[in-house]
């Protein structure tokens, strides 16, 4: 066919996309990855020897695939030939994908990478694409989609993807709020699952939150795993009312995900499931709950038990994944009932549960000691092994004896083991022995239980969600999102940043130019998402959610910065991370809103860089009988700024305490985070002044910039401000003349001499010269022996 010149430069693309899909099949055999690969290397030889006609996309999933396979070097070196080539091989989406593959294999630094994504737009500038893409860029309707052509996603993508990966939190988002902005409905599933895959907890849960309300389905395993790390923080909580809130987060992930148009998969139905075993500490092997736990113990398993009966009546399919959730659930918790409840509606809908399902039934016998269900269920697994003329595997010997052990039921176990030894492979009989002999493992946690209405009150906001998930299976259709909304945070209280009303002002500031008209009113009728929501209401809605997670992103910055200074980098990693962070206690007023808002969107800082959060320590002079003047402002939240300007401390000649200190940003830490400030404000400064001891004169402090100190001003002239033209702490008095009276002189040289002594260090103390002498003359007798 390539000696014919049949094939056209579509069908070189569908043969570059089919080998992609082939390479993606985790089931492929070795054999054929193999030669896929090598036809792979004698495809790009006929592309680049120009006998097969090319197609840009062709290289987008070849670069896809070198990605994949991590074959970075070999990628690379055909990005340095493709760079080279006309825009028939070359286009804004194979810069994309080689942005993003030589991200993924630290091929170039982020600066490299982002002149990269810069050379593209000027490469290709399509219609406006470099406006487009920039965080400022205003869309003509907010209100319909967007209709530009030519608007590189894929490039886009690529760079989102290095910024994340090089840990450039604020361009990413800002990156993602551009995409959200030209397409609030219609991304590609990859830009949200980037975040859920390199973003802490709470923001990957936002990001999947942001995806679900626009309509985006993602893929069934990003869930998967997002709902595996909500179920391992909860044994972090050590509150049962925080455990219940993220027991709740995964029902609210659910419903969240069906409102989008995915469907309840049987693994995340027992995943939630399975959660409610979490909400207690597990008690010491051999041992049972006691008093109140056991009582909190009891209303937990009716609740998991009746949420299950509602969803299978409301039509889910029965699953082994859900019923081995409920017998994982009954050993962890200790209820033999519901272990054999469990069985017995397993055996009535006709589900099988499997290999794996039978080992976990023999696990959670042996935990709530059903010496019955043992020997009943081994039985089982001799008798199919028998049947199929094959030996037990020996993972069913380890769970066997694991169940029989603490079960407290040895001698069954080496009777059966003496009676079926032609049953266990010879290799593993050792591996079996070990887990009969081991120790189980225990490590004791307690958790305040105290609060059980604030946990009955959680319950039922929770069955509340469970109602809205069963009326979405049931009928097959999506609730009306405005009636019943998802929440967007882990935690459903989480203060927001600010008001709506505040919030909604701000964002017409950023997303109207006000030098145009306003666009005309249409008959058409306002453009909705899959969800039902107006487009600018989404976009909105988008806005305040990526400057959310932003100020999520801001705050585990500077605590990370603050564990490493006070713990160092090993413990850090060690210490235990809250997944509920209820560090707001207020909301921002519309002028710190506008100046947060353009902390967090400023590009000038952090952009191949970070840079450290600082807050300047309190340097108070060192006078006697002087008093702190001013109060660090870092610990509260909700406390005024005092100006907005970094200071500059410098020695003054006349007798001033202060030594020569610069504490700008760049001056004294390292790069390590990308904003200036923490929230609230801009700029969260401490108020430093300085009173000189002669004549009550005031220096006010100078800019960070290199301009030259400020003048000095007569005290009289302030008008009791101490420092004129910065709005005054209504906390701070000026200080009064008694206090000049009581300063005392501070100068470098002491103001009087210590008597220093003249004995010899470590020497004794003599009466006189005359009985030193003596000692002296002594000891140099005895050393010349």
């Amino acid at each position: 066919m390539i000696a014919a010149g049949t094939l056209t430069r579509d069908d070189t693309r569908r043969i570059a996309q089919t080998l992609h899909a082939c390479l993606r099949n985790p089931q492929l055999l070795s054999g054929t990855r193999s030669d896929l690969l090598s036809f792979l290397q004698q495809l790009i030889k006929d592309l680049q020897k120009g006998t097969l006609p090319t197609h840009p996309f062709v290289f987008v999933h070849i670069l896809g695939i070198y990605k994949e396979r991590k074959m970075y070097n070999e990628g690379y070196a055909l990005w340095q030939w493709l760079v080279q080539q006309d825009d028939t091989h070359v286009s804004q989406a194979v810069y994309g994908a080689a942005i993003e593959m030589m991200a993924y294999g630290k091929k170039l630094r982020l600066y490299e990478l982002e002149n990269l994504y810069v050379d593209a737009l000027k490469r290709f500038p399509g219609t406006f694409a470099e406006y487009h893409l920039s965080p400022d860029a205003i869309v003509p309707n907010r209100s319909q989609p967007t209709v530009i052509a030519d608007v590189p996603v894929t490039l886009l993508q690529g760079i989102l993807t290095a910024r994340l990966l090089y840990n450039d939190w604020k361009n990413a988002y800002l990156a993602l709020d551009t995409a959200l902005r030209l397409y609030p409905c219609q991304l590609p599933p990859r830009f949200f699952e980037m975040f859920m895959e390199s973003r802490q907890l709470g923001e990957a849960y936002t990001t999947f939150l942001v995806a679900c309300r626009a309509g985006n389905v993602l893929r069934p395993s990003h869930v998967t795993t997002l709902l595996s790390k909500i179920r391992k923080s909860i044994e972090s909580c050590d509150t049962l009312g925080d455990r219940i809130v993220l027991v709740r987060a995964i029902a609210n992930a659910l419903y969240a995900y069906l409102e989008a148009g995915g469907s309840l998969e049987p693994i995340h139905a027992g995943q939630f499931l399975t959660s409610f075993g979490s909400l207690l500490p597990e008690p010491s092997p051999g041992s049972d709950y006691q008093g109140d736990t056991a009582l909190l113990r009891n209303r937990i398993i009716t609740f998991a038990h009746g949420t299950l009966s509602s969803l299978l009546q409301a039509g889910m399919p029965p699953s082994p994944q859900v019923f081995s959730a409920l017998v994982n659930l009954a050993g962890r918790l200790r209820v033999p009932d519901l272990l054999r409840v469990s069985l017995q509606d397993a055996d009535t809908a006709q589900v099988d549960l499997g290999d794996i399902g039978i080992r976990g039934v023999m696990f959670s016998a042996g935990q709530t000691g059903a010496k019955d269900l043992i020997e009943e269920f081994w039985t089982r697994i001799a008798h199919k092994a028998a049947s199929n003329g094959r030996q037990i595997d020996w993972k069913d010997w380890v769970s066997f004896a694991k169940a029989c052990k603490r079960a407290d039921h040895v001698d069954y176990f080496r009777a059966q083991l003496r009676e079926q030894e032609h049953a266990i492979p010879a290799s593993s009989k050792h591996i079996v022995m070990e887990a009969l002999d081991e120790e189980t493992p225990y490590f004791e946690r307690t958790i305040d239980i105290s609060r059980s209405e604030e946990f009955e009150s959680e319950l039922g906001e929770l069955d509340q969600q469970i109602k809205n998930i069963t009326a979405v299976v049931m009928s097959g259709q999506r609730l009306d999102i405005r009636n019943t909304p998802f929440y967007m945070f882990l935690d459903p209280k989480r203060p927001p940043l600010a008001r709506l009303e505040d919030m909604q002002k701000v964002y017409n500031e950023y997303t109207i130019d006000p030098h145009q008209p306003p666009p005309e009113t249409s008959t058409t009728p306002a453009a909705l998402s899959p969800t039902g929501l107006p487009l600018d209401e989404l976009r909105f809605a988008n806005w305040v959610s990526v400057l959310e997670l932003m100020d999520q992103a801001h705050s585990s910055e500077h605590e990370r910065q603050s564990r490493l200074k006070r713990m160092g980098q090993d413990m850090a990693r060690k210490e235990k991370k809250d997944p509920l962070k209820r560090d707001r206690t207020g909301l921002l007023a519309l002028n710190y809103l506008r100046d947060h808002v353009r902390s967090m969107r400023d590009t000038s800082v952090g952009q191949s860089a970070t840079r450290k959060t600082y807050t300047p320590k309190l340097i108070t002079p060192s006078l006697p009988n002087e008093a702190h003047a001013t109060k660090d402002i870092s610990d509260s939240e909700t406390r005024q700024p005092r100006f907005q300007k970094p200071v500059r401390i410098i020695k003054h000649a006349r007798g001033s305490s202060y030594r020569q200190i610069d504490i700008s940003q760049d001056a004294q830490f390292p790069e390590s985070s990308q904003t200036t400030s923490s929230r609230p404000p801009t700029n969260n400064l401490q108020v430093l002044y300085h009173m000189f001891p002669s004549g009550g004169k005031i220096l006010k402090p100078a800019a960070a910039s290199s301009e030259p100190d400020a003048p000095e001003l007569d005290a009289a002239s302030t008008s009791n401000n101490i420092l004129p033209g910065y709005p005054r702490s209504p906390d701070l008095k000026p200080p009064s003349l008694k206090k000049y009276v009581s300063v005392k002189s501070d100068h470098e040289a002491p103001v009087s001499i210590p008597k220093i002594s003249r004995n010899p260090l470590g020497k004794r103390k003599y009466a006189n010269h005359h009985s030193f002498r003596k000692y002296l003359d002594g000891q140099k007798a005895e050393g010349s022996r």
